[in-house]
């Protein structure tokens, strides 16, 4: 709904109307009233800007006119600035529209032009309006270095977590537009550690608003910042959720989280362990489906990883790092669950009416890998994250490629890369990967195909003189086309390309 502010001007302009109007009928003389005329097209008053602390980079403005009116506001010197009607009438011009503004910058002097056009195409004069936008939030970075160009019909704006290291104030979230500029931005205030405090998963939802999981708690927000969803492990029956969270066709939610047991291992006798659950939920935090990893995996294989320890989220004593479960995919096709485990380097798929385990993609698992390329390679992912299906059946993967007991560990690399996948045959092949010279992105990671088959690929953490995320675009070869170099001493786990601006509804 439209603010309350605007219903009242509206209700005004009515009864205006209503007072103006007369009968239509005839005079006590009997002849025919004279005809009316139309109303002018014009304003009643001065047009209103709303700003919002809260998001300096958003404003509202509130029209009110004689009569209704299509109205476009543009900004006057940057056309990466976006507005759209939000009143409940925003499909049919208005007598009382109420335009949003957003991707402004915080802090600063803007000009907007408004543009007026009634139903019988008579135009008001161009109108300007000059705002000065509130300050920024916390953690807010105007613009970030651009390498290179993003060409033809791909998404232009990005969207990513930034977290500083290794003890954060806040946690962000950004979306840049192609040259790095902000257009929306917003941070909260971190209590854990750095790894807890990211907003990991964060998502664009078709309603505009952005899901997320953030120490151990899920979470979804409007474009103001404002929280329109709030659920905690508590409600979910669990100690603390982690890494990711996917919306599913239902509109439900589902979430990896860590779960705690004690396992007896034959040379160290009982260890506390972390292992994963998958958690099915609705934005009240109703559990609706749920699949445990100590019901499904033995705890007995033991990779590397193993040794790092989860603090004990449960009130317990802090446990081994079994499976890390760091990426979850749904396939409506078949309604399965393709889990990531780090610390397993295996690719579960799950079927959801059964909770069985289809298959493990990985080494010492169901699917044998093939030779590939003209050395005939073989080499599995290790330690990998952000699994995505293609159209053409492949598996992209961001192979972080350490913890591979094949590979000297002066030798590992990470990559991208798309793994053919023939469930008959149970096999798989290295169908593609990027060509980047090699380096090391030892955590995090992500890759995703937008449309027009380019890829964005995220490395989470890679040195270049300084430790750093950056965020590659490759054509459908492999080759870099762009890349956005974020700053030193941070942390992103996950980016996303997007046509919409946060708050901007799909179509």
């Amino acid at each position: 709904m439209a603010p309350a502010g605007r219903d009242v001007r509206l209700m005004a302009l009515l009864l205006t109307c209503v007072a103006c109007s007369g009968d239509a009928g005839e005079t006590e003389a009997g002849t025919d009233a004279p005809t009316s005329e139309p109303v002018a097209l014009a304003y009643e008053a001065d047009p209103e800007v709303i700003l919002y602390p809260a998001q300096p980079m958003v404003v509202d403005v509130a029209l009110a006119l004689t009569r209704p009116g299509a109205v476009t506001i543009e900004h006057a010197s940057d056309d990466g600035v976006r507005s759209g009607r939000i009143d409940d009438e925003a499909d049919a011009p208005s007598a009382s529209p109420w335009v949003r503004v957003r991707g402004l910058l915080p802090d600063a002097e803007h000009t907007l032009r408004i543009t007026v056009v009634g139903d019988d195409g008579e135009a008001l004069p161009e109108r300007l309006v000059t705002l000065r936008t509130p300050p920024p939030l916390p953690g807010f970075v105007a613009a970030f270095e651009v390498e290179g160009e993003i060409v033809g019909a791909a998404p232009a704006l990005r969207l990513f977590d930034l977290i500083e290291l290794p003890t954060p104030a806040r946690s962000s979230v950004f979306m840049v537009d192609r040259e790095g500029r902000t257009r929306w931005h917003a941070s909260a205030p971190v209590h854990a550690t750095w790894a807890e405090g990211v907003a990991a998963g964060v998502s664009l939802r078709g309603d505009g608003t952005l899901s997320f999981v953030r120490e151990g708690e899920f979470y979804v927000i409007d474009e103001l910042g404002a929280v329109t969803s709030h659920v905690t492990p508590a409600q979910l029956d669990v100690p603390w959720l982690h890494h990711d969270v996917i919306e599913l066709p239902s509109g439900r939610f589902l979430a990896l989280a860590w779960v705690f047991r004690d396992v007896e291992y034959p040379d160290e006798g009982a260890l506390r362990v972390a292992g994963d659950r998958l958690v099915e939920f609705d934005a009240d935090g109703e559990v609706y489906w749920t699949w445990d990893s100590f019901d499904h995996l033995d705890p007995q294989r033991r990779r590397d990883g193993f040794e790092l320890l989860i603090p004990g989220f449960d009130g317990g004593a802090p446990a081994q790092d079994w499976t890390h479960a760091n990426g979850v995919i749904h396939d409506p096709r078949d309604d399965s669950v393709l889990v990531s485990m780090r610390h397993q380097d295996w690719i579960l798929k799950i079927d959801r009416a059964s909770g069985a385990i289809a298959w493990r993609l990985g080494m010492e698992g169901d699917l044998s890998l093939e030779p590939s390329g003209p050395e005939g390679e073989v080499r599995w992912f290790c330690h990998q994250h952000s699994p995505q299906w293609q159209p053409d059946g492949t598996l992209l993967v961001y192979d972080n490629g350490v913890g591979n007991p094949d590979i000297p560990d002066e030798e590992e690399t990470s990559r991208a890369v798309g793994y053919a996948i023939d469930e008959e045959a149970m096999t798989a092949r290295v169908a593609w990967v990027d060509d980047e010279p090699a380096f090391v992105s030892a955590l995090g990671g992500d890759v995703e195909r937008m449309p027009g088959g380019h890829l964005l690929v995220l490395d989470s953490l890679y040195f270049d003189g300084d430790i750093r995320p950056r965020l590659r675009e490759l054509d459908a070869a492999g080759a870099r086309r762009w890349a956005l170099h974020l700053p030193p001493g941070r942390f992103a786990y996950r980016a996303t390309a997007w046509a919409r601006l946060v708050g901007e509804v799909s179509l």
